[in-house]
């Protein structure tokens, strides 16, 4: 990981005194996670193996970031195994601290809304995202209720979301 961080350092500097700047930067920073921090940092250098050993405690722990990124790695087999009901499990887990994209790799993978009483889950997390002022979500839900898809049909509902969408500059809901 030391390596490929320096040549991507190295990559963004320009002249001597930016290499050795950049030389004693990296030799400062500790090969090891003793953060979260470091943790997401090899994940997003696209060291897997580094980010699955150092995410694992932490999103063992309940830190809801590192279980969604736990759970991108088993879904997609970065550093560990492919394993898509590991990944379901770390996106629950995250989802049900209200992690938003977790909510949404879980709702792909399921294939389907899942049912929860009455309403599907998916529902429910739009509904959730949409009060968040998530402008997807509102222009979603709106939609949902226009067309009568999965939810009874109400028009009142409909214009309430479209009308939430289009004052976050969502360009869909401007349109309606």
């Amino acid at each position: 990981m030391l390596f490929s961080r320096l040549r991507f350092l190295l990559s963004r500097s320009s002249g001597l005194s930016g290499c050795v700047c950049l030389w004693l930067t990296v030799l400062a920073v500790p090969v090891h996670a003793e953060s979260l921090e470091k943790a997401i940092e090899a994940y997003d250098f696209k060291e897997y193996q580094e980010a699955a050993q150092w995410l694992r405690p932490w999103a063992e722990k309940g830190e809801v970031e590192a279980q969604y990124r736990f759970g991108t790695l088993y879904e997609n087999g970065q550093g560990v195994a492919k394993n898509l009901e590991e990944a379901k499990r770390w996106y629950r887990n995250a989802a049900a601290q209200g992690h938003v994209r977790a909510r949404r790799r879980l709702e792909a993978l399921e294939g389907r809304p899942a049912r929860s009483g009455s309403e599907t889950v998916a529902i429910k997390w739009y509904q959730d995202l949409a009060e968040q002022g998530d402008a997807d979500a509102q222009y979603n839900l709106a939609f949902m209720y226009e067309t009568g898809f999965s939810v009874p049909k109400d028009n009142g509902k409909a214009a309430h979301w479209y009308d939430a969408a289009a004052e976050k500059k969502h360009v869909l809901a401007q349109r309606v």
